[in-house]
């Protein structure tokens, strides 16, 4: 079973450079998507299954609204800088920050402040048991439901349902 190897993670590193500060959100994701399919062995295991990689590449990316993501320009090229400081004997924190910039491509960011931790930027998600749209907290986790589902198993909002909510 492949693991992840300073081969591996240089491959990423290349790729990565070769966007600029003037790339353009679905830019960055198709990078990351291509290489993560690539190595899609590597993300069964953990620590890349423990931060959901497996399940968020095979995510369909034209479905999502990564052209408003806030992952580009300057952020973009400090997130990529800070990465490359890692080394492939450090994947839990590489699959920690790559799961951080796949949230920032694939979800919607709006700018509501959270009544937990008065961060601003919730992530809205949609509980695909009851079809409902929810808001989570970035910063420290918390989920604000809009109603009181008492089950709930959350998935990415697709454009289209953030389109039907008004909220793009």
């Amino acid at each position: 079973m492949r693991t992840l190897s300073k081969q591996v993670l240089d491959d990423l590193f290349i790729q990565l450079d070769n966007l600029s500060i003037t790339s353009k959100p679905r830019e960055i994701l198709t990078v990351i998507l291509g290489w993560m399919r690539s190595n899609a062995e590597i993300l069964e295991q953990k620590p890349f299954v423990d931060y959901q990689l497996n399940y968020m590449s095979n995510l369909n990316e034209d479905e999502y609204p990564v052209e408003y993501s806030i992952l580009h320009g300057s952020e973009f090229i400090h997130v990529r800088d800070f990465l490359k400081k890692y080394t492939f004997r450090d994947a839990k924190f590489i699959a920690s920050l790559l799961s951080g910039m796949l949230d920032k491509l694939f979800f919607l960011e709006i700018d509501i402040e959270c009544s937990i931790c008065q961060s601003g930027g919730l992530l809205v998600w949609k509980n695909e048991l009851g079809g409902k749209l929810v808001h989570e907290c970035a910063q420290c986790g918390f989920v604000h439901f809009l109603e009181q589902d008492v089950e709930y198993h959350l998935v990415p909002a697709t454009t289209l349902e953030l389109k039907q909510a008004g909220l793009i």
